[in-house]
């Protein structure tokens, strides 16, 4: 860069009067003699550090020279043994591998197979899932009296007795108080509805549309005395869909941890519903008020769910879980009195719910995966990669390469190298610091 020392030195020839031209623009004094004599033996030393740059280099270049063709014997070595070792292993595996192959392409075509026979018989699933409909608990949705929010949330009451929730998103407890006209009482189901209000459609009020139930707590008081309160305990829990590490076993385990609840991601577009069992068989004497608490508290105080229904049932014991409620609700009609409409409509629900299907479409995606990679070949693979690894230069080498660029540059310029350097001595000079 044109710096004013650059072109200062550059417009005067005369070295002792560009020292002094030097001394007065900085210290706004002429240069001495001796300051002058010494600025010009500075101008000598330059050449002279080059040269002791030049002779370290070229040491260091020729023992680096003689220690690379070691290293790079060494490595060509190690590239021959890791190659060896490797195409040893790869042959010894090769049998194991040909099975392991076969075995996947009859399990591949045993699936195409079950899937073929199963599209054979349209009407087996939906056989099936009557049969499954049938011996389902027959559930009484329960329509709350009230309904309250710790974060104030609002809620709208629909037609199919669900709860559509909006309002003020935070960490969250809804409490629901429900009259209970069942003589017995051997179960409750949450179901999770997607509604088109709701973000993407889903059923939780979570950005993505999944929802984090960490906790669902059953009381019941009868309705002549509600401060007296049971709390029932819930066991044998059972979901159509948990998310990974998020089961709905987390929903009644007493733990309160808000990272830990039964949650549906990624499927939280699709209805989903969980059913848990009355651990100790309740007969109702007398009209009853139970009060469901539902715990919120995900992280973030985002995750509260949507869209709801509660339902209970005196089914027997053990609770199944059952098929889902519009399945129930279409297969409780004979088939001879079900609209086209309902039987279209039940045929995409068949689809959806059907276990065998989804229990084939597990094993399809099973069996279509890639064989895993043998983990001794992975290692060996490994340490052939390192070993072809070029050999890298001495760092301290590299670094004497840059001083000697640096040291070239500074003797072709060796004018303004002296001057630069004398330039920088004055600036931090106690003269220069007293004068400014």
């Amino acid at each position: 860069p044109e710096s004013e020392l650059t072109k200062l030195v550059a417009s005067q020839p005369d070295d002792d009067l560009l020292i002094d031209e030097v001394f007065m623009r900085i210290l706004n004094r002429p240069s001495r003699a001796a300051e002058v004599a010494a600025v010009k033996a500075a101008t000598g030393e330059v050449s002279v550090d080059h040269d002791a740059v030049t002779v370290e280099l070229l040491k260091a270049e020729a023992d680096w020279n003689a220690k690379r063709a070691q290293l790079e014997q060494e490595r060509l070595q190690r590239i021959s043994a890791s190659r060896m070792a490797f195409d040893t292993a790869t042959a010894a595996y090769e049998p194991t591998r040909i099975d392991l192959e076969q075995k996947r392409a009859e399990r591949f075509a045993k699936v195409i197979e079950a899937i073929e026979t199963y599209h054979a018989d349209p009407q087996a699933a939906r056989t099936r899932i009557e049969a499954e409909a049938a011996k389902a608990p027959v559930w009484q949705v329960a329509v709350p009296d009230t309904l309250a929010s710790r974060a104030n949330a609002t809620f709208t009451k629909l037609a199919d007795g669900s709860v559509l929730v909006g309002g003020p998103l935070a960490d969250d407890t809804t409490t629901l108080t429900i009259p209970l006209s069942l003589p017995l009482l051997t179960g409750l189901r949450l179901e999770a509805i997607p509604d088109p209000s709701l973000p993407r459609g889903a059923s939780g009020r979570a950005p993505d549309g999944n929802f984090v139930v960490n906790e669902i707590v059953l009381e019941i008081s009868p309705l002549t005395r509600p401060t007296e309160v049971k709390q029932i305990a819930l066991h044998r829990p059972a979901a159509d869909f948990s998310q990974d590490n998020m089961g709905v076993n987390l929903a009644i385990d007493g733990d309160m941890t808000p990272s830990l609840g039964w949650a549906v991601s990624p499927r939280s577009q699709e209805p989903h519903w969980a059913v848990f069992e009355v651990k100790d068989k309740l007969e109702l004497k007398e009209p009853m008020l139970a009060t469901v608490k539902i715990e919120q508290r995900f992280p973030g105080g985002k995750h509260s769910l949507g869209r709801f229904r509660i339902s209970f049932t005196d089914s027997a014991t053990p609770i199944s879980l059952g098929v889902p409620a519009h399945v129930a609700e279409i297969v409780a009609l004979p088939r001879e009195q079900r609209s086209a409409e309902l039987s279209a409509v039940l045929a995409t629900l068949v689809a959806t719910y059907d276990a065998e299907r989804r229990k084939l479409s597990q094993e399809f995606a099973a069996a279509s995966l890639p064989l895993p990679t043998d983990k001794n070949l992975v290692n060996l693979a490994t340490d052939l990669a390192d070993a072809e690894k070029p050999v890298l230069d001495d760092p301290a080498v590299v670094r004497l390469r840059s001083d000697y660029a640096t040291s070239t540059q500074q003797v072709a310029n060796c004018r303004l190298t002296t001057i630069q350097d004398l330039a920088w001595a004055l600036i931090n000079s106690p003269a220069f610091l007293f004068n400014h």
